[in-house]
């Protein structure tokens, strides 16, 4: 590890441990964006459907997590094979060759998986991928809404505690303004 790091950093300078970034972020800007936009459209509908008087259980919320999480992983998966690929390709031909060479781009990895193994091969690997991303989903957002529900609660009750202390103040100003000093 510490060779390879020692290489990649003389042959191209810091910058080069930001290989693959754009791979990366191709794959998880747009998983978060569909993760959350998936979730939040199953919670509304879940919420309309019990005309706005019923939130949803923590059952429900892991369902929609990972239901969300499934959706999010199906579509960004192509994303995710080709930066598995870069970096596979990077490692190889940047990392461990002496003197290194140039890795190939994103477009070109694509463009050759595309060409040599067709569509299909953008989904390799979708079956393990929903395995593992489906219950994290499901288990992030499950407890993302149970803190959730947990500091409103205890927000909730400082609050009234707050309301109640201000109206006894504002009670106690009130009536020593009625009163009188007898002399």
């Amino acid at each position: 590890m510490k060779q390879a790091l020692r290489s990649l950093i003389q042959y191209h300078g810091f910058t080069g441990l930001w290989k693959g970034l754009m791979p990366t972020l191709l794959r998880d800007v747009p998983f978060s964006a569909i993760y959350w936009v998936s979730y939040e459209q199953l919670k509304a509908s879940y919420i309309r459907r019990h005309q706005y008087s019923k939130q949803p259980s923590l059952v429900h919320n892991f369902l929609f997590g990972s239901l969300a999480g499934s959706v999010a992983a199906l579509v960004t998966t192509p994303f995710d094979i080709v930066k598995t690929l870069r970096q596979i390709d990077v490692a190889e031909n940047e990392i461990m060759k002496s003197p290194p060479t140039r890795s190939q781009s994103t477009k070109t990895i694509l463009n050759q998986l595309l060409t040599s193994k067709g569509y299909r091969a953008l989904f390799t690997g979708l079956a393990p991928r929903l395995i593992k991303v489906a219950p994290s989903c499901a288990i992030m957002i499950t407890s993302y809404e149970l803190g959730k529900r947990y500091f409103v609660s205890k927000n909730t009750a400082t609050l009234q505690e707050l309301m109640r202390e201000q109206e006894s103040r504002e009670l106690n100003r009130s009536m020593g303004d009625e009163q009188v000093d007898p002399l």
